[in-house]
């Protein structure tokens, strides 16, 4: 017969929806939160992070199980026995523990015998990762933005762009969590715990979530940010879909501003070539940036940080700006 670890997945093999029985290591527990019912009742959830196999996935608990369970310490392996996967908020699947989900612990105060690496370098982050743990500089913060929701109550939003030595990527902070950029200013650390991704406007985005904390500044942290250093790109090497590059150049016609409609709206965009000794690229400036960009004339230069990458037209490359934009002019 079969090793009865046989009949366990690890985190690593959760792919699909349905029952599963799966086995790890609770790395993380998050504190128990309620919620009302249709019926009127009061419900309760709690989360765990459970890792094996070199990957994550969070365990959902409901009600009577998080009372039961919903304290199990770190560093405890566990065997979770008719689970249910479901894909979660985040895009990835996470397991669902209900009332007719055993769990036996198997032994305490152990590590994962496949751990995954704790921190994840920006350059490194995909889209629709769970369970991720990212350690970087603020570089930016962008205005509080509100929205509506379909249910009708409002939201607000913040994004803050985040740099490490591989890269840069949009963290949003969400309703509560949006307040604490306030807190946030160029050259704050940042620790995201337990966080995921998803494909955003111009890129991935990194997200705290309801499973994940924020830490700005923290004391308590062992890790290592390197030293960034900001790296300003030849126009020869751009590629088409670069995010977040940095350029340097002299303006070779005197700009040109439009009004546009696009999807999110009317907008004014101010066009130019641009030379850097290497080779042209066609510059598209947008609203603040556009109206900053009609003081410039054939021979100015520029230095323009955090702009993307688009596909040709006419031959050059387009480099458009975007919500972290920085137009720094060194002579007119």
């Amino acid at each position: 017969f079969p090793k009865l670890d046989s009949f366990f997945l690890t985190p690593a093999d959760v792919h699909a929806e349905g029952t599963v029985n799966i086995e790890g290591v609770v790395m993380d527990n998050f504190p128990a939160s309620t919620f009302a019912k249709q019926d009127g009742s009061e419900g309760k959830v709690g989360r765990l992070v459970l890792e094996e196999g070199g990957a994550r996935i969070n365990l959902v608990l409901w009600d009577d199980k998080v009372e039961e369970f919903g304290e199990i310490p770190k560093g405890t392996r566990i065997q979770v026995i008719s689970g249910t996967v479901r894909t979660g908020n985040s895009g990835s699947p996470e397991v669902h523990v209900s009332w007719d989900t055993a769990i036996k612990i198997i032994k305490k105060g152990v590590k994962p015998s496949e751990p995954v690496p704790y921190w994840t370098k920006i350059g490194d982050l995909g889209e629709s990762m769970g369970s991720v743990n990212v350690a970087a500089l603020a570089t930016q913060v962008g205005e509080e933005r509100g929205f509506v929701r379909r249910d009708g109550t409002e939201g607000k939003v913040v994004s803050v762009l985040l740099e490490d030595d591989t890269g840069t990527v949009r963290l949003s902070l969400w309703d509560d969590d949006a307040d604490k950029a306030q807190n946030i200013f160029e050259g704050t650390r940042i620790i995201v715990e337990n966080g995921y991704t998803r494909s955003g406007y111009g890129g991935i985005d990194l997200n705290v979530g309801r499973n994940g904390r924020i830490h700005i500044d923290p004391e308590d942290f062992e890790m290592e940010i390197p030293e960034i250093e900001r790296k300003v790109t030849d126009i020869i090497d751009l590629r088409e879909g670069q995010k977040n590059v940095s350029i340097h150049g002299q303006l070779l016609d005197d700009p040109v501003q439009r009004d546009i409609d696009t999807s999110r709206g009317p907008a004014t965009v101010t066009n130019f070539r641009i030379d850097d000794g290497t080779g042209e690229a066609r510059v598209s400036l947008w609203r603040e940036h556009a109206e900053a960009a009609m003081d410039l004339s054939a021979g100015a230069e520029v230095r323009l940080e955090y702009m993307n990458v688009r596909e040709p037209f006419d031959g050059l490359l387009q480099v458009s700006s975007g919500a972290f934009t920085k137009v720094v002019i060194e002579r007119k």
